[in-house]
């Protein structure tokens, strides 16, 4: 995943974060998100995150459901 919380952190991606962009903060910092065109029209989604040697968590793993929980 992309590590620059300005693009979506999904690696296959360059998109920039947009207003209808999913993004996610840790500690009031920004954490990384993912991009309207990688969302897609999922009714969910499950996000992985994994916590740095800095103690901040970020997203590694995105995939869409097909029906929420």
């Amino acid at each position: 995943m992309s590590k620059d919380p300005n693009k979506c952190s999904n690696e296959d991606c360059n998109n920039d974060i947009g207003p209808d962009s999913l993004e996610f903060t840790h500690k009031g910092e920004p954490a990384g998100g993912f991009c309207d065109v990688c969302i897609g029209n999922a009714p969910a989604v499950r996000v992985l995150f994994k916590r740095g040697d800095d103690g901040q968590f970020f997203p590694i793993e995105m995939s869409g459901l097909d029906k929420p929980l």
